[in-house]
């Protein structure tokens, strides 16, 4: 029985994405309630919004 690699490659990186991003929104979000907001962290999160959109 033979397994085509690409889907299970691409939902490995998709999954990878999504929980990065999703570290970023959580850092991001803690930040911002904290009044620390550090430049590299907002650029990743515009980044992120723009990945999503």
């Amino acid at each position: 029985m033979m397994f085509r690699l690409e889907p299970l490659t691409t939902l490995i990186v998709g999954l990878i994405m999504v929980f990065a991003n999703l570290l970023v929104v959580e850092q991001a979000v803690s930040d911002t309630i904290t009044g620390d907001v550090s430049w590299p962290i907002f650029l990743n999160f515009c980044k992120f919004l723009i990945f999503v959109r």
